[in-house]
């Protein structure tokens, strides 16, 4: 599935689904009900944003090479 293989790409990138969530009801669930493809990536309020920058072109890169 698409993320296994981006997070064989991206070795600084982790899948975390802490119990307790804020942002499904106004994101993630309101996205999937639309039948719109996405891919929802969310980030430590904390992290520095240049860490932010850089795994989030990792990201846009390795989406750009799936195979749909």
């Amino acid at each position: 599935n698409f993320l296994n293989t981006i997070l064989n790409e991206i070795e600084e990138l982790v899948y975390y689904a802490p119990e307790y969530r804020t942002s499904p009801p106004y994101i993630t669930i309101p996205v999937v009900e639309s039948g719109i493809p996405t891919i929802v990536y969310e980030t430590y309020s904390y992290e520095p944003m240049e860490r932010t920058y850089d795994l989030s072109e990792k990201l846009v890169q390795v989406i750009d090479n799936l195979k749909f």
